[in-house]
């Protein structure tokens, strides 16, 4: 059986952050939750289509989580990629269930793009969207990446790191359910 062209293999462990961490700044309760990203757009890495799955910390001021993703296709270029990263966004309420969010990411990738096997590649980014809080524990997010550098170095012989900034390349939807 042939692989699928977007596979979600990603495991995501989650280490629980206590309230005391942010005690001093934020007092908001803490709920922990599981979701998945659906990320469209441009560069390096990202093929059109990327999904990831992701666990962390969300309260009504801040979020916090790790990513990770699995993307593999039978295609021309043979591409076997694993990510994985941290996210983090603040927020400032529009309303009783929406905000706007603001925040910043960084993701690390693994294994072969274009047949050609990876030896180092990062992206870091920051967003800009709203969540809205469709029920007491789903959340639905959209976002926005205005700027992201990503760097990519393949293992060949003499090779240098190639450079990216993307400006409004990509965006993401999630939805997120809190227990």
């Amino acid at each position: 059986m042939k692989k699928a062209k977007v596979l979600m293999g990603a495991v995501c462990v989650f280490v629980a952050m206590t309230s005391s961490v942010f005690s001093a700044t934020l007092t908001d309760s803490m709920r922990y939750g599981v979701g998945g990203v659906v990320i469209h757009g441009v560069g390096g890495l990202v093929l059109d289509v990327a999904t990831s799955l992701q666990a962390g910390v969300f309260t009504r001021s801040y979020d916090v989580s790790i990513f990770g993703s699995y993307i593999s296709n039978d295609l021309a270029n043979k591409s076997d990629l694993t990510a994985f990263g941290i996210s983090g966004s603040l927020k400032t309420a529009l309303d009783q269930s929406s905000s706007l969010t603001y925040g910043a990411f960084y993701k690390m990738t693994s294994g072969k793009f274009g047949g050609m096997d990876i030896d180092s590649s990062y992206t870091a980014g920051i967003t800009v969207g709203i969540q809205k809080e469709l029920a007491n524990n789903v959340l639905l997010d959209a976002k926005l990446v205005p700027v992201s550098v990503e760097s990519i170095k393949f293992k060949i012989a003499g090779a240098t790191a190639v450079n990216t900034t993307t400006v409004f390349g990509q965006y993401l939807l999630g939805v997120t359910y809190l227990f």
